[in-house]
């Protein structure tokens, strides 16, 4: 490989990263269903500490729980290009919103129900 080549691998992976991290800072700063997940992900972590998990359990909680963030992610960008088409009230607008949020909604119950049955067994 050559080093130019090299080098623009490089640069875009520097690229790639720098602005997966301006997503997330900004989904933080702005978003409140974030707020509420990063309390979540905070409290399920001292309950993972406290009841001293297995490591696979562990790795089970920190699945779920970026997955989470991947779908709230996700319907952060679909909210923001849903706004940046219209800013009229549109039912396709709506529901393009609702369908987010029913997945970041479905995302949170179904790891909440999966870490519930984790941290059962260590009580």
């Amino acid at each position: 490989m050559k080093k130019e080549s090299q080098d623009n691998i490089i640069t875009y992976l520097y690229h790639v990263i720098i602005n997966s991290l301006n997503g997330i800072y900004y989904s933080l700063k702005k978003e409140k269903s974030l707020h509420l997940w990063l309390i979540s992900s905070i409290v399920i972590t001292l309950i993972s500490i406290i009841l001293k998990i297995n490591l696979l359990n562990a790795i089970i909680i920190l699945s779920l729980q970026v997955s989470v963030l991947i779908v709230e992610l996700l319907n952060t960008g679909i909210e923001n290009t849903v706004d940046l088409i219209t800013k009229e009230k549109s039912i396709l607008a709506k529901r393009a919103k609702d369908c987010g949020s029913a997945a970041s909604f479905l995302a949170e119950i179904i790891a909440l129900i999966i870490e519930i049955s984790i941290f059962i067994k260590y009580i």
